[in-house]
């Protein structure tokens, strides 16, 4: 019989920037109990995504009959940041000043004027540009850019895959050590399945913890931070780097280019500056940083990516990420979807960013392959734990006595 149960644990602070953690981690575990259990597979959504929309459920129950296994899924840290689940539009500090501004650059008027919100300021400022256009102070043509702020829920914000990955492997602890809780689970492989920025969690948690995850299968993830996703932008370009842009007919005149939440910023003298060592132990292809995960048990990677998909995850650094992993002898590989001919209208449907795939037929195609191999492997006894240098600092993780993720973060 499916057997499905929530959960809510504490889970890690933000050690980089010193800030204590305000919400519980919520997380789902699915599984069969009718079944001999075989592997424990994560199924991480995108952002925008969560545990409970109707894909997530519908693809958990297909998984469960095909394999047997249990599945996984994890609200991780700021998953939430998208209109479609839950997250509000705001206008932070700099939104305000953008559009002060264009009122001042445009001579618009907002003496003894109150707004309720974001939808009656855009449909003042979109009836004034509609007036300067038929002026011909405007070209008619011409769409006035603003910049508006993704607010996720639970009061999180843009951390950008470091609390998130911790999140992951914590909700793994728990489900190995506390529900089942017996030998049998502890010693389950675990398989990470991910597309987009669920592939990139993947592939950070084996980084991170890299003797937890044994195998990964992966769509379109970027190899390397995606500065607009991280949310602070806006403050050097928020015309062209944006996170997603979004254009509304009630606003004809109105461009509105979105940024998630952040306490990051481009200013080196703030304490929340996003510094090279905070980009670099994000990123997944750092040769150095592959070459001491390459002395630990080594995580077997499937990945898809178009070689369309140029802004999100250009497909250079995803060549050379699975180059390096095969070069330091991980069992990696990587199909890159590059003609019309290769999208079958089923398994992938576009050439564009995450290419439509059916996650249902990745998982049916690679996961026994994946299970295979990981059953012909020995099982090392190692120390469960890894350090990495990242500029100015060193980052450790581990596992306590009660076998769950530890995160330390020391100068050097």
């Amino acid at each position: 019989m499916l057997q499905t149960k929530f959960f809510q644990i504490p889970s890690f602070d933000d050690i980089e920037l010193n800030i204590q953690r305000q919400s519980l981690l919520d997380f789902r575990i699915d599984y069969d109990d009718e079944k001999e259990i075989k592997a424990i597979v994560f199924l991480l959504p995108g952002l925008g995504s969560d545990i409970n929309d109707a894909y997530q459920n519908k693809l958990i129950y297909r998984v469960l009959e095909n394999h047997n296994v249990i599945c996984l899924s994890v609200n991780y840290f700021c998953i939430q940041c998208r209109p479609q689940n839950g997250a509000k539009l705001i206008l932070d500090n700099f939104d305000q000043n953008i559009i002060a501004s264009i009122c001042s650059t445009y001579n618009i008027n907002t003496k003894n004027k109150t707004f309720e919100g974001i939808h009656e300021i855009a449909l003042f400022l979109n009836s004034e540009i509609e007036k300067l256009k038929q002026l011909h102070i405007i070209p008619k043509d011409e769409i006035i850019n603003l910049s508006i702020t993704f607010e996720p829920t639970k009061n999180e914000y843009q951390n950008f895959g470091i609390m998130q990955a911790l999140d992951c492997l914590q909700a793994l602890a728990f489900t190995k050590n506390i529900f089942f809780n017996n030998k049998v689970t502890t010693q389950l492989p675990v398989v990470l399945v991910g597309t987009s920025h669920g592939g990139y969690v993947s592939h950070l948690m084996a980084k991170l913890m890299p003797w937890e995850i044994d195998g990964i299968i992966d769509n379109s993830s970027y190899a390397k931070v995606f500065l607009p996703l991280v949310g602070f932008t806006k403050e050097f370009d928020f015309i062209n780097y944006y996170e997603t842009s979004l254009l509304d007919n009630n606003y004809q005149h109105l461009k509105f280019n979105a940024f998630t939440k952040t306490h990051f910023t481009s200013n080196p003298n703030s304490p929340y500056y996003f510094s090279k060592a905070f980009r670099r132990i994000r990123n997944i292809l750092d040769e150095e940083h592959l070459q001491i995960q390459a002395q630990f048990p080594k995580t077997i990677y499937r990945s898809y990516h178009s070689m369309q998909d140029l802004r999100f995850a250009p497909p250079e650094d995803k060549i050379q990420l699975y180059k390096t992993l095969k070069k330091l002898g991980f069992d990696a590989d990587l199909t890159i979807i590059e003609k019309e001919s290769q999208v079958d209208g089923k398994f992938i449907k576009n050439l564009e960013h995450g290419m439509g795939m059916s996650l249902k037929m990745l998982i049916n195609k690679e996961l026994p392959i994946i299970l295979e191999k990981i059953s012909k492997q020995k099982k090392k006894t190692i120390v469960k734990k890894i350090t990495y240098p990242s500029e100015n600092l060193l980052y450790t993780f581990s596992k306590n006595e009660n076998d769950f993720p530890q995160f330390f973060l020391n100068y050097h």
